[in-house]
């Protein structure tokens, strides 16, 4: 998941925010937990129309699901470094949410906001 958050290609190491990498890590881990959190990620979404909010939390909540479907330790301990990078790589949007200001799905990007 590093090397795909501070990818050595693009300019200043910037990647994605690990989420569709970590998803795919949990669906050979743990098939059920991966279905399980992206159920969890599709409903958050479809609720809040905030796809930050639905990878936070169904990353968050991870470990927890893990560690009942598998209880095993080393999976919970790796699942949990998984979900703190989440976290971290999504440090902005939780910002923005805290304040209001991040884009909701379909929602238009104002001239002032692009880069």
């Amino acid at each position: 998941m590093f090397s795909h958050d501070h990818s050595i290609f693009l300019k200043g190491f910037k990647g994605g925010k690990g989420v569709a990498t970590s998803f795919g890590v949990v669906l050979v881990i743990s098939p059920l937990t991966a279905i399980i959190a992206a159920a969890i990620f599709i409903l958050i979404v479809s609720i809040t129309k905030y796809t930050s909010a639905g990878s936070i939390i169904s990353g968050a909540l991870y470990p927890i699901l893990l560690h009942i479907i598998k209880r095993d330790s080393k999976l919970t301990l790796l699942s949990i470094i998984l979900a703190i990078l989440i976290i971290i790589t999504h440090r902005e949007n939780i910002n923005r949410l805290i304040k209001g200001t991040e884009r909701k799905i379909g929602q238009r990007v104002k001239i002032d906001e692009r880069h």
